[in-house]
């Protein structure tokens, strides 16, 4: 199987790309950077450049299934510019995709985008499965939406259309966990708020594996990426200072004083949503981390 991958190069992307080549399938990926393209370790690059709705053509041959993982970090300071840019970047994406398919007439046979698990409404006591209500009140549900619409438009292609709502992924190589383990590590880690909010985490071989898990059987819908067992904040930072032999002393830090220094963006912090992962369960994916206690021996060996 030929796979089309958009935002290999970014950490889940690279990942996602290798596990698909050790599994025996060819993997084009679309890249910015012309320094890329061609045969390397993630695949053959083709260039694109979607905010000018650019892309080669070629990348489409033989494809069956496409992967997009694109889109703008939400990490950085929400600027009304960083703003558009991190909509505009998911949906600027799909559209060139969706243009380079029917401009080819290609058939592609299934779509699997990524999204988050800020389509759930902010609460402490919700348990929340595929079904539950999506909810566009805060900035990243807005984002969600307009995500998940830019991928459901390939229906219309006749095209099987996945969505992933991505938890808090563990890497030992990038995303949040590094910064999340610094202080921990350097004695000075400490709850951010109540710290009763819940963090639904994945370790990111599990997440490349549910990816492979729904492009492998073909499915269709929404899956929740995240692992079996959630945790609140005060306990995966209590787990992480028992790893690091280390306490945490500090008081937590207020809600206002974050919300003052980072704004809006202080939500991706203090947001709590305790997410299931019993839909992927239930069609037979099995996780390689059930707990965040074997999640971080793993990660905490590879630093």
């Amino acid at each position: 199987m030929k796979v089309l991958i958009a935002g290999a190069t970014g950490l889940i992307g690279n990942k996602l790309s290798k596990a698909l080549q050790e599994a025996g399938h060819e993997v084009h990926f679309l890249s910015r950077n012309k320094s890329r393209l061609g045969p390397g370790p993630l695949g053959t690059g083709f260039y694109w450049d979607p905010d000018n709705g650019e892309m080669d053509l070629a990348a489409l041959d033989g494809v069956r299934k496409i992967v997009n993982l694109a889109g703008a970090p939400v990490a950085k300071p929400w600027t009304k510019a960083h703003k558009k840019r991190i909509i505009d970047s998911r949906t600027n994406a799909a559209a060139v995709l969706h243009q380079a398919i029917t401009s080819q007439g290609v058939q592609i046979a299934q779509y699997l985008s990524a999204s988050g698990i800020a389509a759930y409404a902010s609460d402490a006591q919700a348990w929340y499965t595929e079904t539950a209500p999506t909810d566009t009140r805060s900035f990243l549900g807005k984002v969600v939406q307009q995500w998940e619409a830019a991928a459901d438009s390939f229906k219309e292609l006749g095209v099987t259309v996945a969505k992933i709502r991505i938890g808090l992924v563990l890497a030992d190589q990038g995303g949040a966990f590094p910064a999340l383990a610094k202080p921990v590590r350097m004695g000075v880690g400490s709850p951010l708020g109540t710290g009763e909010q819940w963090q639904s985490w994945i370790h990111i071989d599990d997440l490349v594996g549910q990816m492979c898990f729904i492009l492998d059987n073909s499915l269709e819908g929404v899956y929740n990426g995240v692992g079996p067992n959630p945790v609140t904040q005060k306990r995966f930072l209590s787990l992480l200072a028992q790893k690091y032999g280390r306490k945490i002393w500090l008081p937590a830090v207020p809600a206002g004083l974050l919300k003052l220094v980072m704004g809006q963006r202080a939500s991706i912090v203090l947001d709590s949503q305790r997410v299931s992962s019993e839909r992927l369960q239930d069609l037979g994916y099995e996780f390689q981390f059930h707990n965040l206690e074997s999640a971080l021996d793993q990660l905490l060996a590879e630093a």
